[in-house]
């Protein structure tokens, strides 16, 4: 086997070719709306289901000219084109842009009140046409709804944001960085060291691999051969439930390893099939396991079965090209599998979506509806410390499992306004105290069981809540570049009894997804 994998590191040493910025584009949804149409246009086969896109890989160029202004003052192009500081030096480039997120909610009727106050920087640069780098820090402090306060205290954690300490009397102050260095020694190949998100998908949501929770340490390396394009990542992830305890010491927290694998393929420029692969390896401290550095698709699978001390996750994704303006889109997942389909071991998820642009022949009028559905006790484990999370969230989706959700979501950009609307209804069969409903992904899939026949294992078992989210926005954009949007929306969650809304007005300049709806 490694023979064959140094064979094949040769032969793309031999495609070497000019190279452009390796540099991830953001994932991000607004960001994603503008480079759609590039995408959607592309005649090459260009993969787009492993975000985040490296550039050079898609060869995108994005030109953003604001309206109604014929010429630019140096502070003009500044401000809604260009990056804060910019050096462009023989074979160095370097921009460095501030990040922020200033949010003020209102709603006299409840005390749900949402104040952010975001500050960071956003440094990128190349080095040549090779190598290039980027570095992000935020720190944050926030005061929240009532659902987020709970979920901050049953989690410990702050959504997708890691954890937090205590900000006045009802706050939390946190920070975040991110960042990676990105390397290609020749044409179709790319090599990342860095610490941040991944998504696999073309979906709002992921049930194989999404930016939902906490950045993780990873190495991935992305290879394209023809129509075939190749992800393989080893990350770090981190287990904050039950750390070990010593006197006098700060508690420490058990990391776990693991691989992420992803084989797409592009025939032409209308199909994209991919097959994906998840192992969270036991976390026995006395052994080294060997398939760390394995980077064969499914050999684990094979190896070790879905019902293994090492959690290992498969899936299938796929998108099509329906007509010029509309994508559809699926996954899915299988954690285990058996032959009923009631079993406690069917832990299996499936989605489907359509993506459709310019709708009605409106320019830059989008929508997108999506379905999914996870099964109860999928991505958890025997073990609490092999669940597919990290930080204690899902990393895949938000709401964990036991779970049947639509989403609803469009935008129209006319100028620089962003006119959006995003609706969720979800049914979701939730944990108690002295039940595991098969709905968190760190719990124990065999603690708390009834006493049951284990064949029987309905959807939605548990507690059933019923989940409605709207959020309604008009946002003006001021420079693509750090995605700097001033906005003005309503918010509206219901969860069977625990109802929270309120008008909100935000200015950010914010490269991140957060996803607070769930």
């Amino acid at each position: 086997m490694r023979v064959i994998y140094f064979i094949f590191i040769i032969y793309f040493i031999k495609q070497h070719d000019s190279l452009a910025q390796q540099l991830n584009l953001p994932i991000n949804i607004d960001s994603q709306t503008r480079y759609a149409q590039q995408l959607f246009d592309s005649a090459n086969n260009t993969h787009t289901s492993c975000q985040p896109y490296i550039q050079s890989f898609i060869d995108y160029n994005y030109t953003y000219k604001p309206p109604f202004i014929t010429s630019y003052s140096k502070a003009e192009k500044i401000l809604t084109q260009e990056s804060l500081i910019k050096i462009n030096k023989d074979s160095l480039k370097l921009t460095i842009d501030p990040l922020f997120y200033f949010e003020q909610t209102n709603n006299n009727k409840t005390k749900d009140k949402f104040r952010r106050n975001t500050r960071g920087l956003w440094v990128r640069g190349s080095i040549g046409r090779k190598f290039s780098f980027e570095s992000s820090f935020l720190e944050n402090q926030i005061t929240t709804p009532t659902y987020i306060n709970d979920f901050v205290s049953y989690y410990k954690v702050f959504p997708g944001m890691g954890r937090t300490k205590a900000f006045k009397k009802t706050g939390y102050d946190y920070a975040m960085a991110s960042g990676y260095i990105s390397y290609m020694p020749f044409k179709n190949m790319n090599i990342q060291f860095g610490h941040g998100k991944l998504f696999i998908g073309n979906g709002y949501r992921s049930l194989l691999l999404s930016d939902n929770a906490f950045n993780f340490p990873h190495l991935k390396r992305t290879y394209i051969y023809r129509k075939f394009q190749y992800t393989w990542v080893v990350a770090s992830l981190m287990n904050i439930r039950n750390p070990e305890k010593f006197l006098f010491a700060e508690p420490l927290f058990r990391k776990k390893t693991a691989h992420f694998h992803y084989l797409s393929y592009k025939p032409n420029s209308i199909f994209e099939f991919g097959l994906f692969q998840g192992v969270i390896y036991n976390t026995d401290r006395n052994k080294f396991n060997w398939n760390i550095i394995n980077p064969v698709i499914f050999s684990q699978a094979i190896q070790y079965g879905l019902a293994n001390k090492n959690n290992v996750l498969i899936g299938f994704n796929f998108n099509v090209k329906a007509t010029k303006n509309i994508l559809g889109y699926g996954q899915m997942m299988l954690d285990d599998i058996a032959k009923n389909s009631h079993n406690i071991s069917n832990k299996t998820g499936y989605q489907l979506g359509i993506y459709y642009r310019n709708i009605a022949a409106i320019n830059n009028l989008n929508g997108r509806l999506e379905y999914n559905v996870v099964r109860p006790f999928a991505y958890q484990h025997i073990y609490e410390s092999q669940a597919y999370a990290h930080y204690n969230q899902s990393l895949a989706h938000p709401l964990n499992a036991n779970f049947k959700e639509l989403v609803f979501m469009s935008d129209y950009n006319i100028s620089n306004f962003i006119f959006r609307i995003k609706i969720i209804t979800a049914n979701v069969g939730v944990d108690s105290t002295n039940f595991n409903a098969g709905n968190i992904v760190i719990n124990s899939s065999r603690n708390n069981i009834e006493n049951a026949n284990y064949s029987n294992i309905k959807m939605l078992r548990g507690d059933v809540k019923n989940l409605l989210v709207q959020d309604f926005s008009i946002g003006y954009l001021i420079n693509p570049t750090t995605n700097f949007c001033i906005r003005v929306g309503y918010f509206k969650r219901n969860f069977t009894g625990l109802n929270t809304n309120y008008f909100y007005l935000n200015a950010s300049a914010f490269i991140f997804n957060q996803y607070l709806d769930f």
